[in-house]
């Protein structure tokens, strides 16, 4: 099992509120509606989006690395009542997909899993292979702001009720290396009776600013691409918290 397995237990209880926020849904829904289905949602998770998107009539698969949350999303579709989609146990690094897609998309920060130049060139050669001549690939990901990189080590600390228990959530990050712009976010629940840690784990992460995300698609052979602010149609701005991207085959 690995540690994104272990995470799928808690990772909607440790995410409630972004989980509830779907800014981005209708973004994503707009380039399903522009350029066609079916879509791949990447790093689909526990099915925030996806399962709406289905719910909502959209034709979406998608793919995780994790068997487990895979599971957790067929769970939710069949809760809801909707029909199983194609959802893909892979790793984005090692793609074995025959289908080519009009649409592939990447949300919620998940390009930062990938600390290596050689990680992150194989994820766009690999995902430009399966975009159909003339679609797209699109994510969005955080900018990267020094303020809040200058309060690494900070805990983040609150308590939360699951299954008539309540828990301590910790969460904090850490500089890895400043050199190589990599830090590790830490997650910790915490049995508020007990006081026993029921689970904890640790994820190294990059910091992705405009022009090294520019140079690894120009490099994949994405040319033609736009940057936004956040989930608007708007250029990207000195002061954007997030920016979302659309890169045409």
């Amino acid at each position: 099992m690995n540690k994104f397995d272990s995470w799928s237990k808690w990772y909607d209880f440790i995410n409630r509120t972004k989980m509830n926020n779907l800014d981005d849904l209708e973004f994503y829904q707009k380039l399903l509606d522009d350029y066609g289905e079916p879509g791949l949602e990447l790093a689909c998770g526990t099915g925030r989006l996806l399962v709406e998107n289905i719910k909502q009539g959209y034709n979406v698969h998608g793919l995780d690395i994790s068997q487990q949350m895979i599971e957790t999303t067929k769970k939710k579709l069949l809760k809801n009542n909707l029909n199983l989609t194609t959802l893909y146990k892979q790793d984005v690094r090692k793609l074995n997909i025959d289908e080519k897609y009009p649409v592939i998309y990447y949300p919620f920060n998940s390009l930062t899993h990938f600390t290596t130049v050689e990680d992150q060139i194989n994820v766009f050669n690999n995902i430009y292979d399966i975009v159909e001549d003339d679609g797209i690939f699109a994510f969005d990901i955080y900018v990267p702001d020094i303020e809040v990189m200058n309060n690494y080590g900070d805990l983040t600390r609150f308590k939360r009720e699951y299954n008539n228990i309540i828990y301590i959530i910790e969460i904090w990050e850490e500089w890895k290396s400043t050199s190589e712009q990599i830090f590790t976010q830490y997650n910790r629940v915490i049995n508020n009776e007990t006081n026993e840690i029921e689970w904890q784990t640790k994820f190294n992460l990059s910091i992705l600013p405009k022009q090294q995300l520019e140079l690894l698609l120009i490099d994949s052979g994405f040319e033609d691409y736009e940057f936004y602010d956040g989930f608007t149609s708007e250029p990207l701005k000195h002061n954007s918290e997030r920016m979302s991207v659309i890169a045409k085959k």
